[in-house]
C-alpha cells in the first residue's frame, strides 16, 4: 500500500508539470523497493525549478543528496524536514538536461515552522474542467456517463469509449496517463482517466478499449472513481 501511495505522489507532481512545452522527464527505471518513513531534517543548498516542481540539493549532517517536491517558497538556506519519500535511481530530467544518480520524491516536505507543503493531487478530478463537447458514442461502446452509471456492472470488464484527450502525461511509471471527456456526465463524473502504452496528444479524439476498474482508493485522498487500465488507443 505504501509503495502504491508513494507512486501516486510521484504522479501528482507530474500531473501538473508535463506538457509538450514542459519537462518530459521519464521514469524509465523501476522504483526502488525501499520505501522509507523515517524523519529527516536537512539544509537546502541549491534549488532547481522545472515546470511546477523543484529539485533541491540538500545537506544532512554532511551528506548531500537531491530531493523533488512540488514548487513552494522553499529556497537555498532554508531548513526543512520530511519523513515520507520514495527513491528513484538514475532519474533523467530532460528539462534540466541531467540525470540524477539518486532522487527522493518527497510527500511531506515542510520548512521549519511551517505546516507540510500542500499536495497538488488532492483529488483525481479536482482540476479538470468540463469541456463543452458533443462526441459521438462508439459503436458497441459506452459514453463516459454510462461508464459511471454502470460501473458496478462493468467493473473488471473490457469496455470501449470515445473521447477527447484533455490532459496527457507521458512516460510516468512506464506508461502514459490521459484524461478524456466526451461531453456527457455531470461535474465530477465527466472525466475518465486511462493508462496506456500507446501515444496520443491533447486535443486528439481517440477510441479507447481497456479494463474498467472502479473505486480505486489508495488512501490519503488518492481516489479514482473509474480508471481504464492497459488501454489500446486509436487516434481518429
Amino acid at each position: 500500500m505504501k509503495i502504491i501511495l508513494l507512486q501516486l505522489i510521484v504522479i501528482s507532481i507530474f500531473l501538473y508539470s508535463c506538457s509538450e512545452k514542459n519537462d518530459k522527464s521519464r521514469m524509465e527505471n523501476d522504483f526502488s523497493e525501499d520505501v522509507t518513513t523515517e524523519q529527516h531534517t536537512v539544509l537546502v543548498k541549491e534549488r532547481l525549478d522545472a515546470s511546477d516542481y523543484s529539485y533541491l540539493n540538500v545537506d544532512e549532517t554532511g551528506k548531500e543528496y537531491w530531493i523533488a517536491i512540488p514548487q513552494s517558497e522553499i529556497s537555498a538556506g532554508d531548513e526543512i524536514s520530511f519523513s515520507r519519500y520514495m527513491e528513484m535511481k538514475d532519474f533523467r530530467s530532460d528539462k534540466l538536461d541531467r540525470t540524477f544518480e539518486s532522487l527522493l520524491f518527497v510527500e511531506d516536505a515542510r520548512r521549519k515552522g511551517d505546516a507540510h507543503l500542500p499536495n497538488p493531487h488532492q483529488t483525481e478530478l479536482g482540476a479538470i474542467t468540463k469541456e463543452d463537447l458533443q462526441i459521438a458514442k462508439a459503436k458497441e461502446g459506452f459514453t463516459i456517463e454510462e461508464l459511471f452509471t454502470r460501473k458496478n456492472e462493468l467493473s473488471e470488464k473490457l469496455v470501449l469509449v470515445r473521447g477527447k484527450v484533455v490532459k496527457a502525461n507521458l512516460g510516468i511509471m512506464n506508461r502514459n496517463w490521459f484524461h478524456i471527456q466526451d461531453g456527457t456526465g455531470e461535474e465530477g463524473k465527466h472525466d475518465l482517466t486511462i493508462t496506456s502504452n500507446d501515444a496520443a496528444k491533447i486535443g486528439d479524439i481517440i477510441l479507447v478499449e481497456g479494463k474498467l476498474v472502479k473505486d480505486k482508493d489508495f488512501g490519503s485522498g488518492y481516489v479514482y472513481s473509474l480508471l481504464l487500465e492497459d488501454s489500446k488507443i486509436k487516434v481518429e
